[in-house]
């Protein structure tokens, strides 16, 4: 798939309107305090104690060593979509840096390369830019489709990196092509995306990005952090249009979705609705149908607790034989690549358009608000609670 191809296909993609990032919540004002104040009583009373004795190494001990315990760094291909909330880069071409995240901060460096007993390693070269987790967002870019191209020939290491793309259209034997994973994020001001070929490799980023996210902002304004554990439902671009929902075929496939997924449920309408006379009921009872159908999937369209279930399959008959607990079956195997699927259906996605997690954002040490509607930067600073709260 060329880049062209790419950005057609992104721009041909609706705006989605659910944020399905992973992020830190953060609130805009601050949460009222209502410790009793001391009395006057505690503050008159003289002390009990005398001041301790100043000593000579005060302020001077020597500090334990500290390790940081949220760390990753590697080469990988980063390719700069925005440079601000509404600034939009022209098309650009992958590029292969350095990535080394440290804590609560992710540095890019130049590519470079280092001998170690005969082998050349990537290593970290000149800095390009360094970035703040606080207010960041990211997640897997399920709208972007890359391929690596490796030179297959002698010749092909002579082409530069900008040729490759039309070099490979005219002769695919020169080149390789690998998949890679494509990983979006939002720190700061700037949108990018963060490519490699290892799944796994990626989904080690994400998680130790997400740690570093929930650690960023100080001890008190952070919140419980909401990691996805549950698989979220992937919404389908719905292609019923509003004259198809009288349709009786549409309005028996909603009947049997209802009696399979929530017999209860169906039950208690079909008897609700004995005695009444179709003729007569048959449009009301139809429109109830749909409207119980779609409040039902408002309510599950973020968990999909059918996924569970996929790999369980029909009941087997228990044996007499014994067991033996080092047997490998081919259970084991599924076993394997449904844990695999689950955990990469709770992968995070963030989508080109999608909308921002929070309208705060770090820009140069400070936080600023996006105001979407003059399309500029605004200076921010945390609001006083609100009068609703005291219950006055």
């Amino acid at each position: 798939t060329t880049p062209a191809q790419n950005d057609d296909a992104q721009a041909e993609r609706p705006r989605s309107r659910r944020v399905t990032s992973y992020h830190h919540p953060f609130q805009t004002r601050c949460s009222p305090c209502d410790d009793p104040a001391p009395s006057y009583a505690v503050t008159a009373r003289a002390s009990k104690f005398p001041p301790a004795p100043r000593f000579l190494d005060n302020g001077k001990e020597v500090l334990p060593k500290y390790t940081c315990s949220v760390s990753r760094e590697g080469p990988m291909q980063m390719r700069i979509e925005k440079i601000s909330p509404f600034q939009y880069l022209p098309k650009q071409d992958f590029r292969t840096v350095y990535v080394v995240l440290n804590g609560t901060q992710l540095s890019v460096h130049k590519l470079k390369s280092v001998q170690l007993a005969g082998h050349s390693l990537p290593a970290a070269g000149k800095l390009i830019k360094r970035y703040s987790l606080q207010h960041a967002e990211i997640g897997l870019a399920t709208d972007v489709q890359y391929s690596q191209l490796l030179p297959a020939t002698r010749l092909a290491h002579f082409i530069p990196s900008a040729a490759r793309r039309k070099a490979f259209e005219k002769d695919p034997n020169l080149f390789t092509p690998i998949s890679q994973v494509v990983l979006r994020l939002r720190l700061e001001t700037d949108q990018f995306l963060l490519a490699d070929h290892s799944e796994e490799r990626i989904f080690r980023w994400i998680h130790d990005l997400s740690a570093g996210i929930d650690i960023a902002l100080p001890l008190d304004e952070r919140s419980a952090p909401k990691p996805c554990t549950i698989p979220r439902r992937r919404r389908r671009q719905r292609t019923q249009e509003l004259e198809n929902i009288e349709d009786r075929n549409v309005i028996e496939e909603q009947e049997q979705i209802m009696r399979e997924m929530y017999p209860s449920l169906a039950r208690s309408i079909e008897g609700a609705s004995e005695g009444v006379d179709l003729s007569r009921m048959e449009t009301a009872d139809d429109t109830n149908a749909l409207t119980l159908t779609s409040t039902v999937d408002q309510e599950a369209e973020d968990i999909d607790l059918s996924f569970l279930a996929e790999d369980l399959g029909p009941e087997s008959q228990p044996t007499t034989r014994p067991g033996n607990p080092r047997q490998t079956t081919a259970s084991t195997v599924s076993t394997f690549a449904f844990l695999w699927r689950y955990i990469k259906r709770c992968m995070p996605t963030l989508l080109f358009d999608a909308p921002r997690a929070t309208d705060i954002i770090m820009c140069h040490g400070r936080r600023l608000r996006v105001n979407t509607k003059m399309d500029m930067l605004e200076e921010w600073e945390l609001a006083p609670p609100s009068y609703d709260i005291h219950e006055f």
